[in-house]
């Protein structure tokens, strides 16, 4: 996790901390109060427990799919399709794909499921592409559940936590890039990094 917060600092954060740290010492040689304390104060106090209808309880129990817009090459966007293992919180399947359809969904399913097996239940939101006739058909031929996140309650769906990192570590370089190729490139580093790098939910991990 070290490595993640080094390359956060260096990817153009640090100005913003050195500001603020000049912010808090004129602060404390004139005597003012620190703006932190009743922000915290605020922000516990207008915060509540958010519900997570989808646990995982065990290695592939339940899988997380979404799709995130990454950049426009040439006026067109480039997506990324992950597909995230709830219990460990690893990506077992990534790609940069010009194209958020059907196609691109099922190939990279394919991609995790020839690899892994199959998980009880896959959770996604309700976008078209994960209500279609024939990824429904698909994951009910392999007894493999789809599930659903409330609307317009995104952070049910774990993936979503792995896309903030991604936003933080790897958009900077996403958007120096040229091609699409490239970006496969990179989303391939991105992962790699992800997923070898030690957190909390990969301590029990085997592999």
């Amino acid at each position: 996790m070290a490595w993640l917060l080094v390359e956060t600092t260096q990817s153009g954060t640090i100005d913003s901390f050195r500001t603020s740290g000049k912010d808090a010492l004129a602060r404390f040689v004139h005597g003012a109060p620190g703006p932190w304390r009743s922000a915290r104060d605020e922000q516990e106090t207008a915060s509540e427990p958010r519900h997570l209808p989808y646990r995982p309880h065990y290695r592939h129990h339940l899988w997380f799919v979404d799709i995130r817009y990454l950049v426009k090459i040439e006026g067109r966007w480039v997506y990324s399709i992950c597909i995230l293992e709830g219990y460990s919180r690893m990506i077992l399947a990534g790609m940069a794909s010009e194209h958020q359809d059907l196609p691109a969904l099922l190939q990279l399913l394919f991609a995790a499921l020839s690899t892994y097996g199959c998980p009880e239940g896959i959770v996604s939101d309700h976008g078209a592409v994960f209500r279609a006739d024939d990824y429904v058909a698909i994951l009910k031929a392999l007894e493999i559940e789809p599930k659903y996140i409330e609307l317009r309650k995104p952070w049910q769906n774990l993936i979503e936590a792995q896309f903030k990192v991604q936003l933080r570590l790897a958009d900077f370089k996403f958007e120096q890039a040229g091609t699409v190729e490239e970006i496969q490139r990179l989303l391939a580093a991105f992962i790699e990094t992800f997923n070898t790098t030690r957190h909390g939910a990969h301590q029990d991990r085997t592999d």
